[in-house]
């Protein structure tokens, strides 16, 4: 169900599901004009790595809708752009939605967590079948602002 993932340069330890796809589906998203989402088929306990977001290192995104921009956290220096792999079946993560007004906030149930330069995602509570992932993108622009 889980094994061990051990940030390299420092020893710290995650818990990380082993196949993403026995905990999730993809389907309509709850979220109005939001298209399609990610929910759990099966409860996803809380503190645990879904899996890593897969992409390519870019200097230019094609799409900003799936890019994460971080610092690396192997040499804080260096900082990347990430574009998702489009591909439901390969990187189900890119269809992770995130909520866009403080009424969606309450359904935040993950967040990004950058180990051995890659973006995972981490739940940030007990995630309950049926439920869809809602993740933060730290990025207002996406939203243009959220609002009040």
């Amino acid at each position: 169900m889980k094994h061990i993932l051990t940030r390299k340069h420092t020893g710290e330890e995650f818990e990380c599901l082993n196949e993403i796809w026995d905990f999730i589906e993809i389907k309509e998203s709850n979220i109005p004009d939001a298209g399609v989402g990610v929910f759990a088929i099966d409860n996803i306990p809380n503190n645990i790595l879904l899996g890593w977001y897969k992409g390519f290192i870019t200097y230019k995104a094609i799409n900003n809708a799936y890019v994460w921009n971080f610092n690396s956290d192997i040499n804080p220096k260096k900082r990347y752009k990430l574009e998702a792999d489009i591909c439901t079946t390969s990187n189900p993560l890119a269809f992770v939605n995130a909520f866009k007004n403080e009424k969606e906030k309450k359904l935040h149930n993950l967040n990004k967590i950058i180990i051995n330069d890659r973006v995972y995602y981490k739940s940030i509570k007990e995630i309950k079948k049926g439920d869809e992932l809602i993740v933060d993108y730290e990025s207002k622009s996406y939203f243009n602002k959220i609002k009040k």
